[in-house]
């Protein structure tokens, strides 16, 4: 901890002591956790805009890490349904001078060294040998976030469970090589991003499996298949266009039979003995 965010603190306890202390917890659930490096950041700008512009009606919903959701509730945020997290809180005097040291006190901030979040590895840091980055989607959302090579795919899934607050989910490998098996099976969970081709970097997409498994509406075949009646129609019409001189088409069998006959008939006959010369 600086001494200027204690410094702070103390100034901020002596004003609301309740206030500083449920900062102070908010604080220590994103203290080092790994994801939640932007998270502070992305609040101290937040709280520096409602301060410097109180008037301002709408902001933009903050989408952070899971773990500041007790930091964003004791500095009067509320989650929105879309997900995201909205100052709720009220803007008078009092409350916008709480809320100024608040913000300097996230931009004092010094997190400690990164830990593990439900489970999940240490980040490896920027310029590590053997990493590799993963790029998840989902819809509009893009998360990225540094693996080593070594690392099995159920670490990725640790992280995007928690990323994207999907508990079943399925996964895509967008650049996958081989298009027979574009999407991860169970037994791949135990198998390192390096043999599965997830190496030096590549990107997945994510669905919610409940979604993805639904089966689409099948049409209904009474409705689509035509009736006998009908295909008969259009065959007999077929013939009938094709026999009919005035519509284009041929002359009726019968007639073209008959005119066959009448010439056989009036052609001159050769005589069977040819007459003396």
């Amino acid at each position: 901890m600086s001494k200027k965010y204690a410094a702070i603190l103390a100034t901020l306890r002596s004003l609301n002591s309740r206030a500083e202390a449920e900062f102070r917890r908010g604080m220590a659930e994103v203290d080092g956790v790994d994801g939640c490096e932007g998270a502070v950041a992305q609040i101290a700008e937040r709280l520096r805009g409602i301060v410097e512009m109180p008037a301002r009606g709408y902001w933009p919903p903050l989408r952070v890490c899971p773990e500041a959701r007790r930091l964003l509730a004791a500095l009067g945020f509320a989650e929105t349904p879309g997900g995201g997290f909205s100052y709720a809180g009220d803007k008078r005097p009092a409350t916008l001078a709480l809320l100024d040291l608040a913000a300097r006190a996230l931009e004092a901030f010094v997190p400690s060294p990164r830990r593990a979040s439900d489970g999940l590895k240490a980040e490896p840091d920027v310029g590590s040998a053997g990493t590799t980055t993963v790029v998840a989607v989902r819809g509009r959302r893009v998360e990225r976030r540094r693996f080593f090579s070594s690392d099995s795919l159920a670490d990725v899934l640790t992280w995007l469970r928690a990323a994207f607050d999907v508990a079943d989910l399925d996964l895509k490998d967008v650049q996958a090589t081989d298009p027979r098996r574009p999407v991860f099976e169970a037994a791949d969970a135990r198998r390192s991003l390096q043999a599965l081709g997830l190496w030096p970097g590549c990107e997945l997409q994510v669905e919610d499996r409940r979604q993805s498994t639904a089966k689409p509406r099948q049409p209904d075949r009474a409705a689509t298949k035509p009736k006998p009646s009908d295909v008969f129609k259009a065959i007999a019409g077929r013939f009938d266009a094709a026999d009919d001189p005035s519509r284009g088409g041929r002359p009726a069998l019968k007639s073209r039979d008959a005119a066959a006959r009448r010439a056989s008939r009036d052609a001159p006959r050769r005589p069977l003995v040819p007459a003396p010369a």
